[in-house]
């Protein structure tokens, strides 16, 4: 009995050996890794000068798979996750390749960092780069590192707001009337870096409404503005829009310009966005 208990303990060891299995398993093959190569850069980490200042950071990522990725700061802010999917990139053999960049802009002295992070198929965070800003001319206020929202305003105040003369219109049975275009500058006091959108936003891109009311707009007639906030710009963007109406020789007519009146932009003075301009014809 004991002898049969050998052989049959000797049968299944072998057939272990010989299958992969049983108490000696064989090394599984290493994954392959999906991130072959992440270096991250920035232009200058240590400046002196006048500000605000820009740091242009740069990630260059080799792998084998489309990612997902996001910039982490020193400040506590995240931004949001993008995707390689929407980037150019250069074909390896069995790899892409991307250059990414990013931009963060102070108007402080400021001592911090900056490191790219994937987020997906797999997580992984680069080396942070250091960066280090002395302001020795033109300061920003104290406070916030970025400033992160626009100023839209009429150029000018009211006299951003003129009217002229485009030819006369003759309603049958009517009074004469002068056909006349309105012409309105609008500002957007500085470009930001980013701007954001209110929760019942619906524009796109810094575009948004404008509304003209006058004695014939019971109702306001409305002309889109696009565009004229665009992240990363270094000056102040001006738009016009035109309007057309028409009222009799002899009389005034006042207008009432409100921007972004359903207040899809969030700004730093929202107190601002309305002027209003009287005008009559000889």
């Amino acid at each position: 009995m004991r002898e049969m208990l050998m052989i049959t303990l000797l049968f299944f060891l072998l057939s272990g050996l010989s299958y992969g299995r049983g108490p000696f398993p064989q090394n599984p093959r290493p994954a392959r890794p999906v991130v072959l190569a992440l270096d991250f850069g920035v232009d200058q980490a240590r400046v002196e000068g006048t500000c605000p200042h820009t740091f242009v950071f740069t990630a260059r990522i080799r792998a084998r798979r489309q990612l997902r990725y996001r910039f982490v700061r020193s400040d506590g802010t995240r931004s949001r996750i993008y995707e390689t999917a929407a980037l150019p990139f250069t074909e390896g053999p069995d790899y892409m390749e991307w250059e990414i960049k990013d931009r963060w802009t102070l108007n402080r002295d400021f001592k911090g960092w900056e490191a790219i992070e994937i987020v997906s198929p797999v997580r992984l965070v680069s080396r942070r780069v250091e960066i280090s800003l002395k302001c020795t001319g033109a300061v920003g206020p104290v406070g916030p590192p970025v400033r992160l929202k626009p100023d839209l305003t009429v150029k000018g105040g009211w006299r951003g707001i003129t009217v002229e003369p485009v030819g006369p219109v003759l309603p049958p049975g009517l009074k004469e009337k002068q056909r006349v275009r309105i012409r309105v500058k609008i500002k957007n006091r500085y470009v930001p870096t980013r701007f954001c959108l209110t929760t019942r936003g619906r524009g796109h891109g810094g575009a948004f409404p404008v509304l003209l009311e006058g004695m014939d707009y019971p109702r306001g007639r409305y002309r889109p503005v696009k565009r004229i906030i665009v992240p990363g710009m270094d000056r102040d963007e001006e738009r016009e829009v035109v309007f057309y109406d028409a009222f009799p020789a002899g009389t005034a007519r006042k207008y009432r310009v409100t921007l972004d009146y359903e207040n899809w932009i969030c700004e730093t003075d929202e107190n601002n966005n309305q002027q209003t301009a009287g005008f009559g014809l000889p």
